[in-house]
């Protein structure tokens, strides 16, 4: 059995092709088959090496592999052995494969254990099939290649973080359980299930077992009951992956990336809006204090007009009598006023060094912005979100380009052998009509045969009967011939020579009645012979018919699930078309968020010529405060000289008084102007500070936190993607690319672990190389050029490093976080978080 089953395992591997796109000059492809008993636990594993050279020079090339029990599967003899390797002949003209079979001599990556519980029971599993009721079966699946690395980025501020951490090397796969017909479903979360044609229920699940895409270990429970209960038969199957192999894990470290970047950028421009709106408030505050100080000085000098000059003025009106005295009033209230002038000059500087301080903020407000702008155009340049998008919609229509190979349950039975045109699902329906037309032929002749046959042992039956008739005939005329011819001679001799005739022919026809029956005896038996192998012909086509309508249906459900055609059941495809869409009106927002970043620095830009306005007007007030100063000055002086004038002062007291009174009421409409226009500075100072305290600051910070989940998520997706190596078990020639897929198989109840193995592999085989060979001839219509092609790096490119990250010395202590709202969000993000993001 072992001969054909390589054979089958080899024309699986060797039947339709992995890659769409030219393969390197020489692959080395990898199959690990496990058999496990009804626990999980590995019985027998087997290496099948498969060497692929696309014109590869020839000659002996050293392939790293076990060598315990190592043979050729497509050839004779057993190959050569160099310690741990094995050397075969490969290469030539076109492609040349060669393929070798060992004991598997490796710890397995992935652990399956398998639990039967019939309530707090738990059952043996060779004591499940004397059990009857109800059984719950528990299948775990571990990814057990965890090793601790160190996992180093960056928040958005630059600020790097160190941990050591378990990775796990990037398997995925599928777990297929099929119960036997005794056994009925009742429960089994999370499962696709399936029907096959012999009744059989089919339970798959999809599995990936790495963080933070899954967790690595994860479990599936399937209810059901019987009366006996059975062991089901189960087939896991598990292989490594990279973002170059799978396109959505590629797309989601592209898009993490990206994310890194324009959180950066993000924090970059909020970081100078920050110290924008610092700048702003002190601005402000500045401007508050001048004009404060500002309306002291015309409080004075209104207070100073009203109080003395107004009624000195009136007093020098009353009469010449009081000149003197009126004069040296007035000369006192003229010296206050030169003095309140002086004090509204000063406030007057103060303002406008405010003005100036406000012009400075409100220029540096209008650049922040700016950055902020520059940074979303980042964001809208074609490479980052845009590319996201186009790359989701290539990826959908890659995903109708599979579903168009593929096809729909509603294609029909295509022509046979299958054409180039052909959907692999109108082939397996070509080639399920064929096999049934086939199986009722087969049934037809095994029912002629079986009459023909019956119709044979009843002739052979008759003949039998003839020579026992012919054989009571020879012995009675035997007894007549004795009697009568010889004891007593009764006849003459005429008559006893007739009778002895008669003997002879009696006994000849005895002998051709006996010959007749054994002769049409072997005939029938021949002929039962070849009804029995019809019959066994009939019975393996409807075998083939049935595992192909089986086939028929999986490859329905996979056209559904690629392209559903219904909204409230997507497929793939209609989950990437809705993800395009995402992105679209997520690139709308940031275009709309680009133009009001715009259009705010338009608004901080007035602001500032707005304030340099001010300033300009400032610095006028303060340069005429001075020239009010010294006409206070020149005021005193004159009022000292009226003093000494008599009649000339008496007639312009009173015009003076009138001026006077003007004077005052100007100079408290003024002074009630600064303190609104300081209110006003000490409110804008007050906003601009919350701004910076409540505002720019608090978002910073956010943005910084939220940073780390997807700087970490791209490191840990590097560093899984640089251990999907680890996942060969021996590693590839020198200079050859490798691949490998672990297989698990766990018979069923009553199963035989070699004789089904054998029908199983030999039907892979079959529908392998039918859909390979219509898979190949759809996805490559034309010859492609020889010679290996470079496909992308799998590895996600690492974060360019702007300072040296440090090494993970004894673990630190982090700074003490930022109060804040607790982010309840993030605890539930990853299977493990670092010891550094959990302590904050």
């Amino acid at each position: 059995m072992a001969v054909p089953l390589a054979v089958g395992v080899a024309l699986a591997v060797a039947a339709a092709p992995v890659w769409a796109k030219p393969e390197p000059a020489l692959v080395n492809e990898e199959l690990v088959v496990t058999q496990v008993d009804a626990s999980g636990l590995p019985q027998e594993a087997t290496l099948y090496s498969r060497l692929v050279a696309r014109d590869y020079p020839a000659g002996p090339v050293r392939d790293p592999s076990s060598t315990r029990d190592v043979e050729y599967v497509d050839r004779r003899g057993t190959p050569q052995t160099d310690g741990d390797a094995v050397v075969v002949d490969v290469g030539g003209a076109g492609q040349t494969t060669v393929t070798t079979r060992a004991a598997f001599d490796k710890p397995l990556p992935v652990a399956l254990h398998a639990e039967y519980r019939q309530g707090p029971e738990v059952l043996a599993p060779d004591s499940v099939e004397s059990s009857r009721g109800l059984l719950r079966i528990t299948y775990t699946v571990t990814n057990t290649t965890a090793k601790e690395k160190t996992i180093r980025y960056r928040d958005a501020q630059g600020r790097w973080t160190v941990d050591k951490l378990p990775v796990f090397a990037p398997f995925v796969g599928t777990m297929l359980v099929t119960l036997p017909t005794t056994l009925t479903l009742l429960e089994a979360p999370g499962a696709v299930r399936s029907t096959t044609q012999d009744g059989r229920t089919q339970l798959l699940w999809n599995l990936v077992l790495f963080p933070p895409m899954g967790d690595y270990q994860q479990t599936a429970e399937v209810l059901v009951s019987g009366d006996p209960l059975a062991v089901p038969g189960l087939a896991l199957q598990v292989v490594p992956v990279t973002s170059g192999q799978d396109p959505m894990l590629g797309f989601t470290t592209d898009l993490l990336g990206k994310s890194v970047e324009g959180n950066a950028e993000l924090a970059d421009g909020l970081a100078t809006i920050d110290e924008s709106a610092t700048a702003l408030a002190e601005g402000a505050g500045d401007l508050s204090r001048g004009l404060r100080e500002l309306g002291v000085g015309t409080s004075t000098l209104s207070e100073q007009v009203n109080q003395l000059l107004v009624p000195g003025s009136q007093e020098l009106a009353r009469g010449a009598d009081e000149l003197a005295s009126g004069q040296s009033e007035a000369a006192k209230g003229a010296r206050e006023l030169s003095k309140g002038q002086a004090e509204a000059a000063k406030g007057t500087k103060s303002a406008y060094e405010g003005a100036r301080s406000l012009e400075e903020g409100a220029t540096a407000l209008s650049d922040g912005l700016l950055d902020l702008y520059d940074g979303l155009q980042k964001l809208l340049e074609p490479s980052a979100l845009p590319a996201a998008r186009d790359s989701s919609d290539q990826l959908s229509q890659a995903i109708l380009r599979l579903r168009d190979v593929i096809g729909t349950p509603q294609d029909s039975p295509g022509s046979f052998p299958p054409s180039q045109a052909s959907t692999l699902i109108s082939a397996v329906k070509a080639v399920q009509q064929v096999a049934g037309i086939s199986s009722a032929g087969a049934d037809r002749v095994d029912g002629e045969l079986e009459d023909i046959a019956s119709k044979l042992t009843a002739l052979s039956a008759d003949s039998a009967q003839a020579a026992l008739l012919a054989a009571s005939a020879q012995a009675q005329a035997a007894l007549v011939h004795q009697q009568a011819c010889i004891d007593a001679v009764v006849l003459s001799p005429a008559q006893c020579a007739s009778l002895q005739q008669a003997i002879d022919d009696a006994d000849a026809a005895r002998q051709k009645a006996t010959d007749t029956g054994v002769g049409v005896g072997q005939q029938a038996a021949a002929v039962g012979i070849q009804a029995l192998a019809v019959k066994a012909i009939a019975l393996a086509l409807k075998g083939i018919t049935a595992a192909l309508s089986g086939v028929d249906t999986a490859l329905g459900q996979i056209s559904v699930a690629l392209v559903s055609g219904n909204t409230d059941a997507p497929g793939v495809y209609e989950g990437l078309d809705a993800l395009t869409d995402g992105l679209t009106a997520t690139i709308d927002g940031l275009v709309k968020l680009s133009n009001g970043a715009a259009e705010s620095a338009g608004g901080a830009n007035q602001l500032a010529t707005g304030t340099q306005d001010l300033t300009s007007g400032l610095d006028d007030l303060a340069e005429g405060s001075t020239d009010l100063a010294r006409g206070s000055d020149d005021l005193a002086d004159g009022a000292q000289q009226l003093a000494e004038g008599g009649d000339a002062l008496a007639q312009g007291s009173q015009q003076q008084a009138d001026g006077t009174a003007a004077a005052g009421e100007a100079l408290g409409r003024v002074d009630a102007g600064v303190n609104g226009a300081g209110q006003g500075a000490q409110a804008v100072a007050e906003g601009a500070g919350q701004l910076q305290e409540e505002g720019t600051s608090e978002v910073l910070k956010s943005v910084v936190k939220a940073s780390k989940d997807p700087a970490f998520a791209r490191a840990y997706l590097a560093a899984s993607q640089r251990r999907a190596d680890d996942a060969l078990p021996y590693g590839p020639p020198d200079g050859a690319s490798g691949r490998v897929s672990y297989v698990y198989t766990m018979p069923g109840s009553g199963e035989s672990g070699s004789g089904s193995s054998l029908a199983g592999w030999a039907l892979l085989a079959v529908i392998a190389l039918a859909a390979g060979a219509v898979a190949w001839r759809r996805l490559h219509p034309v010859t492609a050029a020889a010679g290996p092609a470079e496909g992308p790096d799998p590895t996600p490119p690492e974060e360019p490093d702007h300072a040296e990250p440090p090494e993970p010395p004894a673990p630190a202590q982090p700074e003490p976080p930022e109060p804040g709202p607790p982010d309840a969000a993030r605890e539930t993000d990853w299977f493990f978080r670092p010891e550094s993001d959990q302590q904050q």
